[in-house]
C-alpha cells in the first residue's frame, strides 16, 4: 500500500529531497499549513488509496474501515516497518452505510480531514450517515487516546448517534482530543457511557459545532465520565446542549449556545459518584428558546 506525505508549504519533490538527504525540516521552524494538509511534515493513510471516492454516491464504509485497520500495523510491503497511525480524509462526501466500529485492534492514533467547513463552498470533508434508521455513525468501544479533526459527522437527519463511545471491561476509553468537527443532523452528537459504567473519559473538545440534533449535543451515562473541557464549542438548534445524566468534571471555556430548551443539564444523580466541578469561563448566547422565540432558554438545570 503506498503512503502519502503531506508537507506544510513544501512540494513533494521538495519532501523528498529532504527525507532523502536524511534531513527533516525543523518542527520548529515549520510555517502554518497549508489549507488543507495536516499540519505536521509526516506520513499519513490516505484513504482514496484504499477505495474511498468521497463523491457522495458511492458507498465508501470498507474503505475507511480497510484504512483505519490498517493504520499503524505492519506493512507488508516493507518488513520491519509500520503504517502509518494517522488516517487522512480528504475533501469530498463519503456515503457510510455501516456502523464504523472501533475497539483496542485499531492502531490509528489520529483521524484527520481537510477541515470541516469552507466558506461558501459548503464543508470540506464530509462523513454523511446512510444506513438505517436510528444507527450510529461510530462505535468506539475499550480505545485509548484518539485525535480527531476537520470532519463534518452528518446523520443525514435518520442517525442515532453521531459518535458513540464506550468502555469495555478491562480496556477504558480516554485521552481523546477533538478539534473543529461539525456534528450535525442526528438524534444526538457525543454519547459516553451507554453500555458499561466505566471510563469514557478525559476528552478535550475545540471549536466543535453541535448543531441540529433532536436529543442533545453532548450526554454522558456512566459514574466514570468525567473530565471534560470544552473550548470554544457551539450547541444550536437542539433541546438539550451538554446532558450530564452521570459523571461530569466539566469546564466550560467561552461556550456558545443558540435554540437550546436547556444548555446544560446536570440529572438528579448529581454525576452519580462522580459529579466533580463545572465551570464556565465566558458564554456567548442567543436568548431565543429551541421551541419559541417567545420563550427563554435555561443555562442549568438539575431534576
Amino acid at each position: 500500500m503506498k503512503t502519502t506525505f503531506l508537507a506544510s508549504l513544501f512540494s513533494i519533490a521538495d519532501a523528498a529531497s529532504l527525507v532523502a538527504a536524511g534531513d527533516a525540516p525543523p518542527h520548529a521552524n515549520l510555517p502554518p499549513a497549508a489549507e488543507g494538509t495536516p499540519s505536521m511534515f509526516r506520513p499519513v493513510l490516505n484513504v482514496r488509496d484504499f477505495g474511498a471516492k468521497g463523491d457522495g454516491k458511492t458507498d465508501d464504509t470498507d474503505a475507511l474501515v480497510k484504512a483505519l485497520e490498517a493504520a499503524g500495523k505492519p506493512d507488508p510491503a516493507n518488513p520491519g516497518r509500520n503504517f502509518p497511525a494517522t488516517v487522512f480524509i480528504p475533501a469530498g462526501t463519503y456515503r457510510i452505510t455501516k456502523t464504523i466500529a472501533m475497539d483496542a485492534r485499531v492502531q490509528a492514533a489520529r483521524i484527520e480531514g481537510e477541515g470541516a467547513l469552507a466558506s461558501r463552498t459548503g464543508f470540506r470533508t464530509m462523513l454523511i450517515w446512510d444506513g438505517p434508521e436510528g444507527g450510529h455513525l461510530f462505535n468506539v468501544r475499550g480505545y485509548m487516546a484518539l485525535r480527531l479533526g476537520e470532519l463534518a459527522l452528518d446523520g443525514g437527519k435518520k442517525a442515532g448517534t453521531l459518535l458513540r463511545i464506550n468502555s469495555i471491561q478491562g480496556i477504558g476509553t480516554g485521552l481523546w482530543y477533538f478539534e473543529r468537527l461539525h456534528l450535525a443532523n442526528a438524534d444526538t452528537g457525543v454519547e459516553l457511557g451507554a453500555d458499561l459504567d466505566n471510563c469514557a473519559s478525559d476528552m478535550t473538545f475545540v471549536d466543535c459545532n453541535f448543531r441540529d440534533l433532536k436529543s442533545a449535543a453532548f450526554r454522558t451515562m456512566a459514574n466514570q465520565n468525567v473530565d471534560y473541557v470544552f473550548i470554544r464549542c457551539i450547541a444550536s438548534w437542539v433541546p438539550i446542549g451538554f446532558h450530564f445524566v452521570k459523571g461530569g468534571n466539566a469546564h466550560f471555556i467561552l461556550p456558545a449556545f443558540g435554540r437550546v430548551r436547556t444548555a446544560i443539564k446536570i440529572d438528579a444523580t448529581g454525576g452519580g459518584i462522580n459529579g466533580g466541578v463545572f465551570s464556565i469561563t465566558g458564554l456567548q448566547l442567543e436568548t431565543f428558546n429551541y421551541d419559541s422565540e417567545k420563550k427563554r432558554w435555561l443555562m442549568g438545570w438539575i431534576d
